[in-house]
């Protein structure tokens, strides 16, 4: 089959999120024999427009614009529709398969796929097809128990106060327009599926995130230099991948590495993403009290490798609706133990006791406890480690993954 993936970001330029979700399947689709493609877009001259990235077809469109105005633009993006509607032609796909296309190329493009005689379909990463941002409005602020229903379905009210006259109250009637030219929606959770659900999205399926877990081995000498590089030989390291904001909990998180401190004097926090205002602001706070923090920098997939292998503990304290968190089985393909986030899709890929900890976040106090369980009970945390990493094996191969894609394909 002919097969054109579709999403705002792809590598080298962006290499994380969706992005290398995409670029993982489209390199186990090429390995199975099939054409494939990617449409993406750049937002600097200098960036390549056309190119293949190992291996990959890739067409890359300018589209750049003052994200304030999203609301409006990912409906309609003057600036991508023509050029996008020129490659297909081109390219004359029996499959495009949508993922983020919020940002930069937008939904209309998932009309112009169908009117072109392939079967479409779209991966839903998030929960932009009916929010504007991070869905934090369905949590209980106030509520620091380990929540486990919650109810999803969200007014126009909260939006407005929220995000003001970024607020387009035609937007939502016209993404659900546009989606409904795919002949199947997948989203990447059950908890994602049903906050869909209850803001009018249907026709969606659940196919969650895979990893090929044998590729997380680790490399010792790798390890060894990442240790050496960052100073953490001989400390007990708690580790968060990601991109580093108030909304991934890292707050919460420094509160917790704070109480873990004083009880075991080693431990470092160590944070595997860029360095920004945040995490400056992170670092500041963490020399006030004690709590040592180290801040990476980005890092490539083989130095990401390294900081999981040399890792005692990985946690995930989001606090929004973050659909799957890859870096959950990317964690557990590592043999590494998780203490997750209650909120979003986590809950289903940690199993609470076996595999790591669920937590709720904003109880720093519990979230520090379940961390410093671990780092003292080191055959209970590779226990947990590798019962994760059988899991991992079991229920998120990237390989089963892309067989339930191409089923939904060739029916």
């Amino acid at each position: 089959m002919k097969i054109l993936l579709v999403n705002d970001e792809f590598p080298p330029y962006v290499y994380g999120g969706s992005a290398i979700v995409v670029y993982d399947l489209a390199k186990k689709l090429k390995d199975l024999g099939h054409e494939v493609a990617v449409i993406t877009t750049i937002q600097k001259e200098k960036e390549n427009l056309n190119d293949e990235y190992d291996g990959i077809k890739t067409a890359r469109i300018k589209s750049d614009y003052n994200l304030k105005f999203r609301s409006y633009v990912s409906i309609y993006n003057l600036s991508t529709v023509y050029k996008f509607r020129k490659i297909l032609k081109e390219f004359k796909p029996d499959i495009v398969h949508f993922h983020n296309v919020h940002a930069w190329l937008s939904y209309y493009t998932i009309k112009i796929a169908k009117k072109s005689g392939a079967r479409v379909f779209l991966t839903a990463h998030d929960s932009m097809l009916f929010h504007y941002g991070k869905f934090t409005e369905y949590i209980d602020k106030k509520n620091r128990e380990i929540v486990k229903k919650f109810n999803y379905r969200l007014s126009a009210w909260p939006l407005i106060k929220r995000f003001r006259w970024q607020y387009n109250p035609l937007r939502n009637y016209a993404i659900r327009h546009y989606i409904g030219y795919c002949d199947k929606i997948f989203c990447i959770s059950f908890a994602l599926k049903q906050a869909l659900s209850s803001n009018k999205i249907c026709n969606v399926e659940v196919i969650h995130n895979g990893i090929d877990a044998d590729s997380w081995q680790p490399d010792q000498a790798k390890v060894n230099e990442f240790k050496i590089k960052f100073n953490l030989s001989g400390k007990r390291i708690i580790l968060f991948c990601g991109r580093a904001s108030y909304l991934k909990g890292t707050w919460f998180l420094l509160q917790s590495q704070i109480l873990v401190r004083k009880k075991i004097k080693n431990a470092v926090l160590v944070f595997v993403t860029d360095m920004t205002e945040h995490t400056a602001y992170l670092s500041e706070e963490a020399a006030k009290y004690g709590a040592e923090v180290v801040v990476t920098g980005w890092l490539d997939r083989e130095w990401i490798k390294a900081a999981y292998h040399s890792s005692d503990v990985v946690v995930v304290p989001s606090i929004y609706l973050d659909p799957f968190v890859l870096v959950n089985i990317e964690a557990m393909a590592s043999k590494k133990p998780v203490v997750g986030t209650c909120f979003g899709g986590t809950p289903e890929i940690i199993e609470d006791g076996k595999t790591g900890y669920i937590v709720n976040p904003l109880n720093t106090e519990d979230m520090a406890e379940k961390i410093i369980r671990l780092l003292e009970d080191e055959k209970k945390s590779e226990q947990l480690g590798f019962e994760g990493y059988k899991r991992v094996k079991e229920y998120f191969s990237h390989d089963k993954k892309v067989m339930q894609l191409l089923n939904y394909y060739q029916k």
